[in-house]
């Protein structure tokens, strides 16, 4: 598995190195109309629609891998390592417009209120291309079970105990009735619960770092210049190759490497094209968003917490569960303990439930009869109790096998069938230009 995981990172950066050259630098150069169609049209017109899609996608990336798995990173790599984490999420901000504006426009223009890369396969692609459509579907189903779930139960059950010495069964009689509710439930369900749910735990976690900045505020300028010091040296920049690679399978075990934002995977075009009445523009943009959240805002902060602590300063800690505990410990106490299990065990079910909503648009793909909808909700929530029998070297195992069997066709599409990525760039041009300058008060070019 470590030469599919190497060859599909190199994909990837590949596909975010050449969508950004085509889109002359969208992420960078064009922020004030990216937060223009997404928070400020949010609080002016207070449509949820766009942001409830991003809070599903993005409680699904968002994960311990954000919190551990950075420090692995620094661990393995340096400080510059960092700095290869950050460069790989500014990459996947254009991969993530681009699969989100080609889903949500191919389900736009067949006028459903569903879609994803599955049904881009099916509807405009021809010949044996097709047929892709139905291995992304399945392979979704698949990974949501794996990624999705076993994993992050693991982590649940994992954490419970770590933080608060809960058992097994209170943890279970919580998680299924819970899961059960959102799993029957409707669209609105999982919208409602993650336009709620995702953002507080974000804002919880990253207060609790934002602490731990402050009390060691007189290392910052260091650890941050440490960053961009180190960067460049050779065991420093393949450290932060294979630091993202342990972040991403101590999160969620989803392709080893680069994906911590789930960049190319095309998991998040399922949540942005439910969207009633979405914009594949806007919805690309919130798509944009996700990774800046998740990568820049989350997985920074948490890697200057981590360079800035005395406990990585003046330790040889090898281990990083270890070395983020302690420093949580280091400030808050045993309170610190419980905050950080309290994170994870979010983090972990907020992912539970992102996966569960991609599976089962996955498999309304092949079928909308309720009752295999019932089959694999029984199947799901089994799952999470199973999963403490299961060896996390086998789950992350197969869930590097069936995240790189998503990935692969979906940066195929992106970057060959059809043009399709080439397109939506293009497009890009004609909707600042032309076609938008009312609906986003964005001023004609001169």
């Amino acid at each position: 598995m470590g030469i599919v995981s190497a060859f599909c990172a190199v994909l990837l950066l590949s596909v975010g190195v050449y969508l950004t050259l085509k889109s002359g630098f969208f992420q960078f150069l064009r922020w004030r109309l990216i937060f223009r169609v997404t928070f400020k049209k949010l609080f002016k017109s207070r449509n949820l629609a766009g942001f409830k899609a991003m809070s599903i996608a993005l409680g699904s990336t968002i994960g311990i891998g954000n919190i551990i798995g950075v420090a692995a990173a620094v661990i393995i790599g340096g400080p510059g390592a960092v700095f290869w984490m950050l460069m790989t999420g500014f990459a996947g901000m254009m991969i993530k417009f681009a699969e989100v504006y080609i889903c949500v426009d191919e389900a736009k223009t067949a006028k459903r209120a569903f879609g994803g890369p599955m049904y881009v396969f099916k509807n405009r692609c021809s010949g044996i291309y097709k047929k892709f459509g139905n291995v992304f579907a399945a392979v979704t189903v698949l990974a949501s079970f794996f990624a999705g779930n076993l994993m992050q139960s693991r982590s649940v059950y994992r954490f419970a105990k770590i933080g608060f010495d809960i058992g097994f069964w209170p943890v279970t009689l919580l998680i299924i009735p819970l899961l059960f509710v959102i799993l029957i439930g409707k669209d609105r369900m999982y919208q409602n619960f993650s336009a709620a749910f995702v953002p507080l735990m974000s804002l919880f976690y990253i207060f609790s770092v934002l602490i731990i900045i402050f009390v060691n505020i007189e290392n910052v300028p260091g650890a941050v210049l440490s960053v961009f010091q180190s960067a460049f040296g050779l065991k420093q920049a393949a450290g932060g190759f294979s630091g993202a690679v342990l972040s991403s399978a101590l999160r969620t075990g989803v392709m080893k490497g680069l994906f911590t934002h789930e960049a190319g995977m095309g998991s998040s075009p399922i949540a942005h094209a439910s969207t009633k009445d979405a914009d594949p523009f806007c919805q690309g943009c919130w798509g944009i968003i996700e990774v800046f959240i998740d990568t820049v805002v989350v997985c920074m902060l948490t890697a200057v917490a981590v360079l800035s602590s005395p406990i990585y300063l003046n330790s040889n800690i090898s281990d990083p569960f270890t070395l983020i505990t302690e420093i949580f410990n280091s400030v808050f106490g045993t309170f610190g303990i419980k905050a950080l299990s309290l994170s994870s065990c979010c983090f972990a079910f907020a992912s539970i439930i992102g996966w569960s909503f991609y599976g089962l648009k996955a498999l309304e793909f092949f079928s909308q009869k309720p009752v295999h909808k019932k089959i694999y909700v029984v199947i799901f929530l089994l799952t999470v109790p199973l999963s403490v029998l299961f060896d996390e070297g086998i789950i992350w195992i197969l869930t590097d096998i069936f995240n790189s069997a998503m990935l692969i066709p979906n940066c195929c599409l992106l970057m060959c069938f059809g043009g399709e990525s080439v397109e939506t760039l293009a497009k890009i041009k004609k909707v600042l230009e032309i076609e938008r300058p009312r609906a986003y008060n964005i001023p004609q070019r001169r």
